[in-house]
Formats: structure tokens, C-alpha cells, sequence
């Protein structure tokens, strides 16, 4: 980018100092480039090139920090240039043409707005004379000073004190007074390409504006002296240098009664929308002045985000030096002098030794996160899902019709059956077991209607009567087949329960009583279907293990939370939800490690192949014999099996409505009603069969819209047998409500008012 510089300034003809090895003076760098133009390219971040070796070390580091905190606060770019040109037929014009050349071939300045400053110096042969030039852009001239304010600075500062081979004070003076020059200067607050310093009106934040490029003061009140403000920059460079911490000064104008929270809101907030302090590191500090219109009296916070606070400099260290450090110079409105040594007290704690343990802690807490939490998480998940391959998944055994056997193992109930389907215990499985001991006249059911028919319950007879002959020889062909020892545990169980009742009948509002018993109903279930080979061990059991280890890396997890909010360390939050998450993996998997054997296997795909029989069996029947005498499945002899075994396979809809379609038929064809299958084991409210419903018709009443049982409330109603008695609770709802760093929700601020 090219600056057209206009201007000519201090032209003078420089005869330095003869003393070989006066003070400030040092050989050139037998590196140094042949004199520009062409210049060499600039190096990123340097301001001083001293090719001609006339300054020390010294000066030429504090001659940078002066330099960025003017580029800092303004934006404008000086350049300090030294070379030998090894003759001595040179003059002013040469060296105009030098300067505006290196201008030229730098870009010295802000493009389209050319606030760039050359201060070059010429030697000759001697290395002890030349001449000297400081040359700005167009912007820098109508901006800061004008050619005649240079050439004031030249001739008053710059040029006596090389004539006095004091050339480090030549240089580092005449800075100085562009400080005052540039910082110093009222800024246009119109100016899009304003930086915002002081003297522009600026609204007090937040929100803030925008912060500048490599600026670090923002003394909008107006409040800190110009060489207050470099050396604040300067102060501030050196511990991002030596740290990587970053430091931010800012001033506003309020109005009169803010108090220390208020301020304090305000500090956070600055390092929250700039992003003081880097990415991950959290290290950022802002000094913050609200200051109200008398410019003497305010608040003041020194604001740590929690990597600074953790590492440098604590709450208490922070207030420790507002009251004993800042207050002082504070109640004499010495901002400059508050400033200054809040700077100090800051830039003694910011020790390499500090910055290197922060830089380890934030290692150790990223590699928690990033690597920590993700291999936990997918070890924990990967453990259970290996697990599963491993225990939980089931052999595949091929299920087409082709396996359909003769007749279910002896020692298979309808009850183990559903159980090996599902996979472990289940409601259809007990429902399934009541059912078979009614279809053998061990038990009868009779519905128990609430106020008005409004809800359905069911009692349990435990004692039915005997029914007429064919019934009995029903019953009989039903119990060829022995239950099981879950079905003994339920009988048992309601005989129990029945003891003492009127006829041995259970009603309704008892049988939550039964609830109790289920577990020992599913735990002898579980060992039949264990003892027989079907399954590798008790799925309950094996559920409740994983189950356990899951909650186990849950509670881990939470635990690791707990302590990562608390330090805090956010690593440790991320792996303790990576735990958390794990844990529910596995909990998630534990219900699927329950594994059949490979007998087991064969089990449930010849129930697939039987429930696919009658399930098509049952769509096209209109009674339940016809399902019978059309399945094709010889073992599945009477009515009463069809519905046991058809409950066991989840075939309740299509029971209901093979019911249904009976109900048609005995309506339609009344001479064959008392053909038509019903089951004699359900009785209604006022005592009456199935069958003997069908027989007395239909009819309305404000009771019920028919005398006829309800299929679906009668498969519903025998669903619930073994509910434990409900109960009740209470719930709730809940809410809440630089580099890239922050507050992280944390740190502190430190002050008061003065």
C-alpha cells in the first residue's frame, strides 16, 4: 500500500558528535542491509531499524513500547530508520527522497488515511554526520502536526541532542513529545477512522464500542495525562509479552451516585463483549474508572476474569491494592499516579513462573476436555456396547414358517412363552397366566362397575363353580398341559388373598393387594425360564447389574460436576458430563443384556411362527372355534387355548375382534347362539356369563349402552389385574434464567469509591 507523503521536515544538515565511543553511539550491525531505496521488507511488530547502529539496545526497546502505545491509542504507524550510505555526496533532498521512499514501499500509515510518520537519519562515511529527516503522510500533517510543528520538534529536540552525540535521548525525547503530540490530540468522534480516544463522546457502556487493534487504554473521560496513557500501553505490552495475559485500561463519564456494583457489572461486562484475555485461558484484567462529572470522584473496579484471578492476582490481592495502592493518589484525583501504580502491583505478579503454571493448568483442563471427556464417554459406551455383542445379543435362528413344530415343549407355558418373546418380564406375560388358570375353572373373573358404569374394574373368583358337563370337559382338555410354577405362585397368592372373603371372591378394590405379589410371580417365572435352558441367566438380574453401572458412572460424573463448577475447571465439567452421558449408555444398553440361548432362540422364532399362524387365522375367523379348527396347530384344541396363547403372542386386538364377529353372528343367526363360543370364566356385574349376556340380548340404559360385556373393556379390564395401588406426588418446574476470553462467569472485581 502506497502513503503519499507531503511535506518536508526539519531539512537540516546533522554534524554529529566526533568522539569515537561517545555515549549512545555503537557500531553498525556488520549485517546491516546496503542503504534503501530498495529497503529490505519490514519485520512484523518492529517500528526501529537501526541499521546505522546509533542507538543501544536500551533505547531502542523503549522506543518500541512508546511507538505501540502511540499506534495503540491513535492508529497512526511511526517508523525510525538508520543506515550508512558509505559516501558522503549526499543532501537534504537526498534524504527527503530517502524517507518518502520508504514510506512509499512500506505503507507506512493506514491506507486512505496516511497517518504515517518516518524519522530517518543518513549517515556518511564517518558514521558520525548526515542528515536527518521526519517525515509524515498527509493524515499525520492535518491530524497531529503540521510541517512547521515538526520541524519545531526537529529543530528544538531532535537535531541538538544528535549534535551532542546524546543519541538516545535525541530518540527517545522526541517521541516523548509525540505522545503529547499524538495521544494527546482531540479526535473527531464524526470520524469513522477514529480509534475513539479521548476528547470524542462516548456513550458509557455497555454496550462498549469496538475496541482498536493493539490498544489497550481507553481513557474516554479524559482523565489520564498522554505520557500517562504510553506508558500505561507500554506497561501493558510487557506483561502480554512475557505472560500472554491481556490487560485493558477504560474510563467513562457517568452520572453522579453509581455504586460499586454497578461498576463492577460494568467490568465483567467490558471482558465478556471485547473478549479480554485469551480463548480457554480466561486471563484478561480490566481496570475500570467510572467517573462522574465533577472528573474527580467515582468508581473504580480491578476486574480479574478466573484465570487471571486463579493465577496472578486473587480478590483480595486485587482490593488490597485499590485501598492501599490506588486511594491515595485517587482522593488528589491523581489518575495518572493511581494508574500507574495499580500497573506495578499488577506487572510484579504477572511473573513468567505464574503465566507457565496457568499455561499448565489450562493444558491439563483442555486435555480433560478434549480428550478426557470423549474418551470416556465412548470408552463407557463402547464397554457397553462391546458388552452386548458379547452377553446381551440374541443367536440368531432363522424364523420362517418351515420351523413350526408339532406342539410347544411340555414344559413351556403359555406365561414362559410371552416371556421369552418379550425378552423378560411384562405385563402380558401375568395377564397371559390369569387367563390359563381360568381356562382350567381355576379362577373366574367378574367386572366390578363403578358409580354410573363410568369405570371398569375386575374381581377374581378364586372358587368358581362348576360348570355343566361340556364346560368340565373343556376345563379338562385345557389342563393337560401343567402350569408352571409362576402360575402356582399367582394361584397361591389370590388364595391367600381371598381367605376370609365372601365366597372366595376378590373384589376390585382388593385386588391392588395382588400388586404386592407380582415380583415373586416374575422372579419364579424368571428361574422356569433360567432352569429350562432358554435364557443364560435371570434378566432381571442381569438388567439390574448393568443397570447398577450405569448409575454408578452417573453418580461419578455428577460428582465430577460438582467439583468442576465448584474449582472451577471446566475440563472436569466436560468429562464429568461425558460420564453422566456414559452412564446413560449403559444404562440404556442394560435392558437389552438380557441374552436367550441358542435353545431359547428357537423358542421365541417358533412363537414368531405361531403368532404369524394365528394372527391370519384370526383375521378371517368369525369365532374362536373356527380359529381353532383353522390354524392348523393340532395341540391348539379348545377356544379357551386359542385365547391363552393368542394373549401370550400379543394378539389381543385380534381376539377382541374374533369376539366381536361372534357377537354378529349370534345376533344374526339366533339359532346358533348357543353353539357360539364365549368364555364362561367372565361374568358381569350382576353375575351373569358371557354367553348368558349374549343370550339376553341388547338394551339401553343410563347405566351402559348394552347389557352385553364390552370385548375391549373386558381385555383392558383383565390387563390391570396385579396393579400395585397408586400413589401420589408432587412435581415441579424449574428455570433460569482480545483473544477470545471472558469473565467465564467467575472472577471478581476489586474497588470502590474514592
Amino acid at each position: 500500500m502506497n502513503r503519499r507523503a507531503i511535506g518536508l521536515l526539519a531539512v537540516v544538515a546533522l554534524w554529529m558528535a566526533a568522539l569515537a565511543g561517545a555515549p549512545g553511539v555503537v557500531a553498525a550491525e556488520a549485517s546491516a542491509p546496503p542503504a534503501g531505496p530498495p529497503y529490505p521488507d519490514p519485520v512484523d511488530g518492529q517500528a526501529v531499524y537501526d541499521f546505522g547502529g546509533m542507538f543501544t539496545p536500551s533505547a531502542i526497546e523503549q522506543a518500541e513500547f512508546v511507538i505501540d502505545a502511540i499506534e495503540g491509542q491513535t492508529r497512526a504507524e511511526i517508523v525510525v530508520y538508520t543506515q550508512a550510505l558509505g559516501t558522503d555526496d549526499f543532501d537534504e533532498a537526498t534524504a527527503e527522497a530517502h524517507a518518502a521512499a520508504l514510506m512509499d514501499q512500506w505503507g507506512i500509515g493506514r491506507e486512505g488515511v496516511n497517518d504515517g510518520l518516518v524519522i530517518l537519519v543518513d549517515l556518511d562515511t564517518s558514521l558520525q554526520h548526515g542528515q536527518a529527516r521526519l517525515f509524515g503522510g498527509s493524515g499525520f500533517l492535518e491530524r497531529y502536526a503540521s510541517i512547521d510543528d515538526l520541524q519545531g520538534l526537529a529543530d528544538g529536540t531532535f537535531l541538538p541532542l544528535l549534535a551532542a552525540g546524546q543519541n538516545d535521548a535525541a530518540l527517545l525525547s522526541t517521541l516523548g513529545q509525540l505522545v503529547d503530540t499524538t495521544i494527546g490530540a482531540p479526535t473527531d468522534p464524526g470520524d469513522p477512522t477514529s480509534p475513539g480516544a479521548p476528547g470524542g463522546i462516548i456513550a458509557p457502556g455497555p454496550p462498549f464500542p469496538d475496541p482498536a487493534p493493539d490498544r489497550a487504554v481507553y481513557d474516554f473521560a479524559g482523565i489520564l495525562t498522554p505520557g500517562a496513557i504510553a506508558e500505561a500501553e507500554a506497561a501493558i505490552d510487557e506483561i502480554e509479552q512475557r505472560t500472554g495475559a491481556e490487560v485493558a485500561v477504560y474510563s467513562q463519564l457517568v452520572d453522579y451516585g453509581v455504586s460499586t456494583e454497578e461498576t463492577e457489572s460494568r467490568a465483567r461486562a467490558l471482558i465478556d463483549q471485547w473478549g479480554i484475555g485469551r480463548a480457554g485461558f480466561d486471563d484478561g484484567m480490566v481496570i475500570f474508572f467510572d467517573i462522574d462529572p465533577s472528573l474527580e470522584h467515582g468508581q473504580v473496579q480491578l476486574y480479574a476474569a478466573p484465570g487471571f484471578e486463579a493465577t496472578y492476582l486473587t480478590n483480595s490481592d486485587r482490593q488490597a491494592i485499590y485501598e492501599n495502592d490506588m486511594v491515595p493518589h485517587l482522593r488528589n484525583a491523581d489518575f495518572d499516579g493511581a494508574l500507574a501504580v495499580a500497573l506495578e502491583r499488577v506487572d510484579a505478579a504477572a511473573t513468567p513462573e505464574n503465566a507457565a503454571r496457568l499455561q499448565a493448568g489450562r493444558q491439563v483442563n483442555a486435555v480433560l476436555g478434549l480428550v478426557g471427556a470423549p474418551i470416556i464417554f465412548l470408552g463407557l459406551s463402547g464397554w457397553a456396547y462391546l458388552s452386548w455383542r458379547r452377553f446381551g445379543k440374541d443367536p440368531v435362528y432363522l424364523d420362517d414358517p418351515s420351523i413350526l413344530m408339532p406342539a410347544p415343549p411340555p414344559d413351556l407355558t403359555a406365561a414362559s412363552g410371552a416371556f421369552v418373546m418379550d425378552g423378560g418380564t411384562s405385563r402380558r406375560a401375568l395377564t397371559t397366566a390369569m387367563l390359563d388358570l381360568a381356562s382350567r375353572g381355576l379362577l373366574s373373573f367378574r367386572e366390578d362397575r363403578g358409580l354410573l358404569g363410568l369405570s371398569d374394574k375386575v374381581g377374581v373368583d378364586v372358587d368358581p363353580p362348576a360348570g355343566d358337563a361340556v364346560e368340565e370337559a373343556q376345563r379338562a382338555r385345557n389342563a393337560r398341559r401343567p402350569i408352571g410354577p409362576a402360575e402356582q405362585v399367582a394361584l397361591r397368592e389370590l388364595r391367600q388373598l381371598a381367605q376370609g372373603e365372601d365366597e372366595g371372591y376378590i373384589e376390585a378394590d382388593d385386588l391392588p393387594k395382588f400388586g404386592t405379589s407380582v415380583a415373586d410371580f416374575d422372579t419364579a417365572l424368571e428361574r422356569h425360564v433360567v432352569e429350562r435352558g432358554w435364557f443364560v441367566d435371570k434378566p432381571s438380574k442381569v438388567v439390574g447389574r448393568w443397570t447398577a453401572k450405569g448409575i454408578l458412572a452417573i453418580v461419578a460424573g455428577a460428582v465430577a460436576l460438582f467439583i468442576g463448577f465448584s474449582v472451577p475447571i471446566s475440563g472436569l465439567v466436560l468429562l464429568g458430563g461425558a460420564a453422566i452421558a456414559g452412564g446413560i449408555v449403559i444404562v440404556g444398553f442394560a435392558q437389552g443384556m438380557p441374552s436367550v440361548t441358542m435353545p431359547g432362540s428357537m423358542i421365541r422364532a417358533m412363537m414368531h411362527a405361531y403368532r404369524r399362524t394365528l394372527q391370519k387365522t384370526m383375521e378371517q375367523s368369525r369365532t374362536m372355534q373356527q380359529v381353532v379348527d383353522g390354524s392348523g396347530l393340532t395341540w391348539l384344541e379348545t377356544p379357551d387355548q386359542a385365547v391363552v396363547w393368542g394373549t401370550a403372542l400379543g394378539l389381543q386386538h385380534e381376539i377382541e375382534g374374533v369376539l366381536e364377529r361372534s357377537l354378529e353372528v349370534a345376533r344374526e343367526e339366533p339359532t346358533r347362539a348357543s353353539s357360539v363360543w364365549f368364555p364362561t370364566w367372565y361374568h358381569t356385574s350382576s353375575g351373569q356369563s358371557f354367553a348368558g349376556g349374549v343370550a339376553a340380548g341388547s338394551g339401553g340404559s343410563i347405566f351402559s349402552g348394552s347389557a352385553v360385556p364390552d370385548i375391549g373393556s373386558m381385555m383392558s379390564s383383565l390387563g390391570t389385574i396385579g396393579n400395585s395401588p397408586a400413589s401420589s406426588g408432587s412435581g415441579g418446574s424449574g428455570g433460569g434464567g482480545f483473544s477470545g476470553g471472558s469473565s467465564g462467569g467467575g472472577g471478581g472485581g476489586a474497588g470502590g469509591g474514592f
